[in-house]
């Protein structure tokens, strides 16, 4: 029998595979269901290899294209109908709505009259894809949904590599390289360097992952940097909030270790120009060794780290690990374990199409990004701009982490200064 058509997975991707992340967006006017669809049906006719197009076969590292015959039978069950969240509970129906763990999928897309919940394999990309593929969808633009198949693959990154070893730093790279594949080989001895929030084998929302989710209103933004300028001049808005992250959690009784965190770290910014407008994974999960009660000792680490160009090496030793070995993540264990958690955090940006969205006058805005945990070790938490505020959801095993410790923790936030008591 003649083997159907496939590409490999790109080994910058392939990382990815046992990740799951969900955007919900509220208050939109939505498109329909058929809207969508037919727009996805258009891109499969114009694009028949793309993403996309295709189903992900994680057994065999391939994308393998959806046949014209089974086209409206797949786009029925990745698109479908649901209902509007209560404004309440919008933590709960992430998580209820969410792929689950048997997905056949990479995509699934629920169409409220004016919320809309995506979900998506993270070998599909990073936030920033992610994004480009939300805003496509909502504002059914095709042209749009085109310009993400210019898919960044490992090959596309070697002129950044290649910049950042002439420049130097490559002592560093393999030391952090080994890093990885030490915390690799002794699944019960995680490495503070490498990911905290991963699947051991299969594509799947933990069975108890947890959503807290809540926002940061721009005058307690300002408040927050106008201490941080007073008492840590020298601390980024990011150091700020990890640091207050970590004070807010920690009181409320969640152990995290007191000497660190992990940050997603961007690759684009490494990149010749003509590659910085790819899509794909192009950002990677770094270590960040600091006091985490002192804002400015975590900002300087974090900018020794970008500087250092280590998302690089993280990059190329990930994509090693999944070359030769499964996809089993050292940090997963069978059940909670002892000891301090490690806290993930990344400020993001404003994200490509937020902006053009088609929001409704009515109603809070909710921009409510996350990677569902999917281990008991870590709690991983994404602030993503707007410019009304800033919206944080934090994704944790509930089995691990109380969800009320994590929502008191988050509300108070909004005084965040107070947690310095300084």
């Amino acid at each position: 029998m003649a083997r159907r058509p496939s590409t490999r997975i790109s080994l910058a991707d392939r990382h990815w595979t046992s990740y799951w992340s969900s955007l919900l967006i509220d208050p939109l006017t939505a498109p329909t269901v058929d809207e969508v669809r037919d727009l996805f049906a258009r891109h499969m006719t114009r694009s028949p290899r793309s993403i996309y197009s295709s189903r992900l076969d994680t057994a065999h590292n391939r994308w393998v294209p959806v046949p014209v015959s089974e086209r409206r039978a797949y786009l029925e069950q990745i698109v479908v109908a649901g209902h509007d969240p209560d404004p309440n509970g919008i933590d709960d129906y992430v998580v209820q709505h969410s792929a689950p763990a048997d997905w056949p999928a990479p995509f699934k897309i629920v169409l409220g009259q004016r919320t809309v919940l995506f979900s998506q394999n993270h070998a599909a990309g990073d936030g920033i894809t992610f994004s480009a593929f939300a805003a496509a969808i909502s504002t059914l633009d095709l042209e749009a949904m085109h310009l993400l198949d210019n898919h960044a693959t490992l090959s596309t990154l070697t002129a950044g590599i290649a910049r950042q070893l002439v420049s130097g730093g490559a002592r560093n790279w393999v030391e952090e390289i080994r890093s990885r594949k030490r915390a690799h080989a002794d699944v019960h001895s995680p490495s503070p360097a490498s990911d905290t929030t991963s699947s051991a084998s299969a594509v799947m929302v933990a069975p108890q992952s947890a959503l807290v989710s809540s926002i940061l209103t721009t005058a307690e933004l300002r408040t927050l940097n106008r201490w941080g300028r007073s008492n840590h001049a020298s601390a980024s808005l990011s150091a700020l909030l990890t640091s207050s992250l970590y004070l807010a959690l920690t009181r409320q009784g969640v152990e995290l270790d007191a000497g660190g965190h992990n940050m997603s770290l961007g690759l684009r910014a490494y990149l010749p120009r003509h590659h910085q407008e790819q899509y794909g994974n192009l950002a990677r999960t770094v270590s960040i060794r600091a006091d985490m009660t002192s804002p400015r000792e975590i900002s300087e680490a974090q900018k020794a780290v970008v500087k250092s160009g280590l998302a690089l090496p993280a990059l190329v030793a990930d994509a090693l690990r999944t070359r030769t070995s499964a996809a089993t993540d050292a940090n997963l264990a069978p059940s909670p374990a002892s000891g301090p958690k490690t806290l993930s955090f990344s400020l993001m940006p404003i994200l490509p199409g937020i902006e053009g969205l088609p929001w409704r006058p009515d109603g809070t805005k909710r921009y409510v990004g996350l990677g569902h945990a999917t281990g008991p070790n870590g709690i991983q938490v994404y602030a993503i701009r707007l410019r009304e505020h800033l919206d944080i959801a934090a994704s944790f095993d509930a089995a691990a982490i109380p969800a009320d410790a994590v929502r008191k923790a988050l509300a108070s936030l909004a005084d965040a200064s107070a947690l310095f008591g300084d």
